[in-house]
């Protein structure tokens, strides 16, 4: 005698997808014949071999609703720009809240694409006239990046920079501070190999003074 267990089924992302921060998509799995009311849905970076199963460090869902014998259960994920999400070997797995039973992942990992500005960080100080390092995290980028800054917190942005060397994990560039000062400056970063692969840094402050008399 044996036992055939039911399990839910992860059906999107499959593996091999590639999504994107900053977008919102849904992550879709068929639910099981005595499966229960809520889910738990939980992000691998490392292709299945660990989960986040705290909320702080990258679960992404507590309590998703989920229906018996329902091909389509969906969950709209707000994919958010932040380092636990980056990843080229990324998963997804589902399984009963609380229990962990009926559990199910993706077949192969997908990319979550994407870049987190570690620096400058909410409200720094950038000195104009000086030199300044920029941080930044990247997944599914490519190897070359343009930056551009935003004077007023985002509704519009200059190129300072066409082609900045990239690549998958920590990356940093000596950025030479010329530009105008404002205090709602924010760093626009973007794929060149891709366009819907993009960053942002919060919002920081261009510290300048102009003697403008005598």
């Amino acid at each position: 005698a044996f036992t055939i267990r039911q399990r839910l089924r992860v059906t999107a992302p499959i593996g091999g997808e590639k999504w994107y921060m900053g977008t919102t998509t849904d992550i879709v799995w068929e639910g099981c014949y005595e499966s229960p009311a809520v889910v738990e849905i939980d992000f691998s970076r490392d292709g299945g071999i660990t989960y986040s199963t705290d909320e702080m460090n990258g679960r992404i869902a507590n309590l998703a609703s989920n229906i018996q014998t329902t091909k389509y259960n969906r969950f709209s994920w707000s994919i958010p720009f932040e380092t636990n999400f980056l990843s080229e070997t990324a998963k997804i797995r589902v399984q009963a809240a609380g229990s962990g039973n009926y559990a199910d992942q993706s077949d192969a990992p997908f990319i979550l694409a994407g870049m987190v500005v570690t620096n400058p960080t909410a409200g720094r100080k950038v000195k104009r006239g000086e030199f300044y390092t920029i941080g930044w995290m990247a997944s599914g980028a490519g190897t070359n990046i343009a930056i551009d800054l935003s004077y007023d917190g985002g509704a519009s942005y200059t190129n300072i920079y066409a082609n900045v060397p990239n690549r998958t994990g920590t990356n940093t560039f000596v950025w030479n501070v010329t530009q105008a000062g404002t205090d709602n400056a924010k760093l626009r970063f973007r794929s060149l190999s891709d366009p819907q692969c993009v960053g942002y840094s919060p919002n920081f402050v261009l510290a300048d003074i102009d003697v403008i008399s005598p």
